[in-house]
């Protein structure tokens, strides 16, 4: 039985036009110190060499796995991850951003210590330019436990890319908010996500930077009237 029969981790990568970042994301999943994991990288309908680039990591590293659909947004990429993912724990990741080494080592740690009861653990994250340049570090908070009401008050966990999931209770949540579900709009799935999960199970928090997540002007998260 190998690795890749039971990762430990499911890491899910949506991608939409990527190929000019998701070489630096894939590199970060690739050296990471846990090495049972499996990243399905889930191309919704990419017009550029996203799916070549992915091939590419996929021929070298046999952990990394190209899934392709039609263009249906952000939500429903991530949720055909799930739908696939053979890990126990699942991690998120934007095709943007990037993990420090250690990040799924120490989340995997901190949520096996926090026993069932605990759905979810996330860790901090810094802000970085297209180029990959450090730009800030985001505001570190340290709240967990029991904190739904924490949560509705301010996404404290702050980007798509920090949270490490139990897959069996998304799955029994079913999974992110589509852009139908939604719509049009995209931008709030992860912070909805979390919400459902604080209503049932804790949070925990590894107290370090471990997500650097990329700013750039037509990210996502720059659209303020389509998240609110």
């Amino acid at each position: 039985m190998t690795v890749q029969d039971h990762p430990l981790v499911t890491v899910v990568v949506p991608a939409f036009n990527s190929a000019e970042v998701i070489e630096s994301t894939l590199a970060s999943v690739v050296g990471q110190t846990l090495a049972s994991w499996e990243c399905l990288v889930v191309d919704d309908g990419s017009t550029d060499r996203t799916r070549e680039t992915v091939e590419a990591w996929q021929a070298r590293d046999s952990r990394i796995r190209l899934i392709e659909q039609e263009n249906a947004g952000v939500g429903a990429a991530r949720n055909e991850g799930i739908r696939q993912a053979r890990g126990r724990y699942l991690a998120p990741l934007d095709a943007d951003d990037v993990w420090a080494p250690g990040k799924l080592e120490q989340q995997v740690e901190r949520i096996e210590q926090a026993g069932e009861g605990c759905g979810m653990v996330y860790c901090w994250s810094r802000r970085i330019d297209r180029e990959g340049r450090h730009l800030w570090d985001c505001y570190p908070s340290e709240v967990e436990g029991r904190v739904l009401e924490a949560l509705f008050v301010r996404n404290f966990v702050g980007n798509a890319s920090v949270a490490l999931y139990r897959t069996g209770l998304v799955r029994e949540l079913g999974g992110y908010l589509t852009r139908s579900e939604e719509e049009g709009a995209q931008g709030c799935e992860d912070w909805d996500l979390s919400l459902r999960v604080l209503r049932t199970h804790a949070c925990a928090v590894v107290r370090d930077y471990l997500v650097d997540y990329r700013n750039v002007d037509d990210c996502m998260s720059r659209d303020v009237d389509g998240m609110a």
